[in-house]
């Protein structure tokens, strides 16, 4: 069983190491399309993982995938001079703080109350997207620049 670990930790870290090196072989809009994939798979897996082993259904799962997205933009727009994986540790702290609120109060309720509670999250969380100008941009979202 322990060589068979081993032998598991070690194709993951050749594999890591193997993925940190695409750039130099890759032009750009394959690694932009790479980057996609796992971002999308890596958003599947964690729905698999809420959906297929806890029997959780989540209409609000992509909320999440929101918050981050905008905390990262609003990082970057607002707080001068940060780096892109600065900006991304905001985003983290910032959702993983979300997450944790909504979860406290969804965990204790179970399947259509479940569903329905995130859907109810979700809405909240588009209607906040899209009326909050000063801090999203509306309807018109977030630009950042280069």
């Amino acid at each position: 069983m322990k060589e068979n670990s081993i032998r598991i930790c070690l194709w993951a870290i050749f594999l890591f190491v193997l993925l940190l090196a695409v750039p130099l072989w890759f032009p750009r809009y394959q690694i932009t399309l790479v980057t996609e994939v796992i971002i999308f798979s890596l958003f599947a897996v964690s729905y698999n993982l809420l959906l297929g082993y806890a029997g959780l259904l989540s209409f609000g799962h992509a909320m999440f995938f929101g918050i981050g997205a905008y905390a990262t933009a609003v990082a970057l727009n607002h707080i001068p001079g940060i780096p892109i994986l600065g900006a991304i540790m905001v985003a983290v702290v910032v959702t993983v703080v979300a997450g944790f609120l909504i979860g406290s109060l969804l965990l204790r309720h179970k399947g259509a109350y479940f569903a329905l509670l995130t859907l109810a999250f979700n809405a909240l969380f588009f209607a906040i997207a899209t009326k909050w100008y000063s801090l999203t941009g509306g309807d018109d979202g977030l630009s950042v620049s280069r």
